[in-house]
């Protein structure tokens, strides 16, 4: 039974292997890391911490609109592509 387990498996189907999207914000004057920022994608939403970063993992594929925002800044709207598996890495430099 192992051994068709091993033949058969596919990485897919696996409930481990997420697709999702990872982002790091910044000030686009200074560099510094911005806490607090909001990344809305697909009805799901997240916070950057400390270090400037949000995730959201288990998103389907598909081609969406991110929404990046924070008070006292221009709020950024991305189209990412999600591929069944893959985390997109955004970088996204905020202006006041």
């Amino acid at each position: 039974m192992m051994k068709e387990y091993w033949i058969n498996r596919n990485i897919d189907k696996l409930p481990t292997h997420h697709s999702g999207i990872y982002l790091h914000v910044t000030d686009a004057a200074t560099g510094a890391d911005l806490q607090g920022a909001l990344l809305k994608l697909n009805g799901k939403s997240a916070t950057s911490d400390i270090e400037g970063i949000a995730e959201i993992i288990k998103i389907k594929q598909g081609t969406y609109m991110a929404t990046i925002s924070l008070a006292g800044y221009a709020e950024q709207n991305v189209k990412v592509v999600i591929s069944k598996g893959k985390v997109i890495e955004l970088e996204i430099k905020m202006v006041k």
